[in-house]
């Protein structure tokens, strides 16, 4: 299977696996192969209060859907490294509606992320491996 990505029409709860829209993963690999410059996809659990990140490059090839409706690659949410931990009721409360008691359809407003970025005290936070690790990337890049 080398060169593609894994094809799997199996659906798995969103705890287990992250995703993004298949355009889009194949726009950052072409950026990561033009600029040699690592990718680092990201992606914030609310119900879980963790940040998992992990560069494109150290993620195994995504599982993408069958569904033409929804074109999307997924990886195992173990394939990231967690960086860092919330309180999951803290980040709950930027993106539920509390009238409706229901998620919000939206990423919150500008001014809002802004407000849970200032709120947020990271339980743990692990930056300093993962940030290593992305900056030796870089630099192993530069030498070539």
């Amino acid at each position: 299977m080398a060169g593609q990505l894994a094809d799997d029409s199996v659906k798995v709860s969103a705890r287990t696996e992250q995703g993004i829209n298949l355009y889009s993963y194949r726009q950052y690999r072409a950026v990561r192969e033009q600029t040699n410059i690592p990718f680092v996809l990201s992606f914030l659990s609310i119900e879980e209060g963790e940040l998992i990140c992990a560069t494109i490059d150290d993620l195994p090839l995504p599982r993408i859907s069958r569904n033409p409706c929804y074109e999307l690659v997924n990886w195992d949410v173990r394939d990231f490294h967690c960086v860092s931990r919330f309180d999951p009721d803290g980040l709950e409360r930027f993106f539920r509606d509390p009238r409706a008691d229901r998620w919000l359809a939206d990423l919150p407003a500008d001014c809002k992320l802004l407000d849970m970025i200032e709120y947020l005290q990271p339980r743990e936070q692990q930056f300093g491996p993962v940030l290593e690790h992305i900056f030796d990337q870089i630099e192993r890049g530069w030498h070539k």
